[in-house]
């Protein structure tokens, strides 16, 4: 048993939801509504019929209300007590003269009100593979932040004042504030912009490499991107203490901002990231 809940504006207004039904949600908290199909006047903006059921702490009640055409959901919610998190579209609602209201499936099954809220609490697929796909950039991204020969050879990719690298890093601001109530549009909007900002940040630090750092430095980084593989890489541990060293001799010789210090390196390339 499920149902469509396809997002909807809180700015969406009750003329633009004629005989439509639809959900506002707040927490535990609840509306069903619909706006249907007659109305009290025919000049937009002037009255509509709403029926609202309305889900909160105590009884759950009937409303019955003419209000603007005008008037956005947002402001619906706040009209009956409830501040307004998100709001989605239902399947029909039919508003029995007693009781909650109820919908259909595309099956025939009856839809309560707990049913809908559960279809619309539940995240879509394309939700789940937004935040998949966030997942899966932050984890690489921070694998190659563990790397540092990686990071001193794509030195590009960590350095703010890069273009690519700074809409990178504000995409995945716009990313942290993402929330419950952010709608799937633009959830899957920002989870797009840290691919594609984090694939062009990427690409850019690669195919730079050693150019972005000034150029009296890159064969001493050269030098020490090489020396973090072997320390990395070699099993032999009186090998992987002279590369260590040397690898943090050149990193206090460096000195730059948008690469690891000293004791960061050592701890990656002792204990890992």
């Amino acid at each position: 048993m499920s149902a469509t809940a396809a997002e909807l504006s809180l700015d969406t207004t009750l003329d633009a939801l004629l005989g439509r039904s639809f959900l506002i949600i707040s927490g535990a908290d609840a509306i069903a509504g619909r706006v249907p199909r007659y109305r009290t006047s025919v000049v937009p903006g002037h009255p509509r019929a709403i029926e609202a059921w309305v889900r909160r702490p105590g009884p759950d009640r009937l409303h019955r209300l003419e209000l603007p055409g005008s008037m956005t959901l947002d402001s619906l919610s706040l009209n009956l007590g409830i501040l307004a998190d998100r709001a989605v579209e239902v399947p029909p609602l039919d508003f029995p003269g007693i009781g909650a209201p109820h919908a259909r499936d595309a099956d025939g099954n009856r839809l309560g009100v707990d049913d809908l809220l559960a279809a619309a609490r539940r995240p879509s697929a394309r939700l789940e593979q937004a935040r998949h796909r966030v997942d899966v950039i932050k984890a690489e991204y921070g694998r190659l932040l563990g790397s540092i020969g990686y990071r001193i050879e794509c030195s590009a990719l960590f350095d703010s004042a890069v273009p690519t690298t700074r809409a990178f890093e504000t995409a995945l601001a716009l990313w942290a504030d993402v929330t419950s109530a952010t709608p799937e549009p633009e959830v899957v909007r920002r989870a797009g912009m840290v691919q594609v900002t984090f694939e062009a940040a990427r690409a850019h630090a690669e195919t730079i490499g050693y150019a972005h750092l000034p150029e009296a430095s890159r064969p001493l980084a050269e030098r020490g991107a090489k020396a973090a593989r072997l320390a990395a890489s070699t099993s032999s541990q009186a090998e992987r203490n002279t590369a260590l060293a040397q690898v943090v001799r050149i990193l206090g010789e460096l000195a730059l901002p948008h690469l690891p210090d000293e004791v960061a390196a050592r701890r990656t390339l002792t204990t890992g990231p």
